[in-house]
């Protein structure tokens, strides 16, 4: 009976409801986003600016793995990138906490290497992940899928 009313419990935990969905999930927020991710749409002040991220000389894939470190990584052209930083999820898995490791490719934002940035989580599944955030009074969104 004991087992059964922990199970219950785990799955509850592992319930979130993000704003884009999913209502339930049986994986946990860690286990979904613990993955390679590709960067599909990327839009600031809610305008579809995807292209500066596609014609970056370095567009990127993430990988979050276990121990809450993350990588970018891409190849464009014989140039082969990489940047290393961390991450968390925070309030309640509704959340992560994105940490860029100096040296990025990317100018400015909360995808620069001077970011530290708190992004609320849209949707998360096994397959997509979208956030976003707000920084320096400009509003992010990121969908990604796996």
């Amino acid at each position: 009976m004991r087992k059964a009313i922990y199970l219950f419990f785990l799955l509850l935990n592992s319930c979130q409801k993000y704003e884009e969905g999913p209502w339930f999930s049986l994986y946990s927020a860690k286990n979904r986003i613990e993955r390679k991710w590709k960067i599909e749409e990327y839009y600031v002040n809610d305008i579809d600016s995807s292209t500066s991220i596609v014609n970056n000389p370095c567009y990127m894939n993430l990988i979050f793995v276990s121990g809450e470190y993350y990588e970018f990584y891409g190849e464009s052209n014989s140039i082969s990138c990489s940047i290393n930083g961390s991450w968390e999820l925070k309030n309640n898995c509704k959340e992560i906490g994105i940490y860029l490791m100096p040296n990025s490719f990317f100018s400015s934002g909360p995808l620069s290497s001077k970011a530290v940035a708190i992004w609320e989580i849209l949707r998360l599944t096994r397959n997509d992940f979208w956030i976003q955030t707000t920084y320096n009074n400009v509003k992010y969104k990121v969908k990604m899928q796996s």
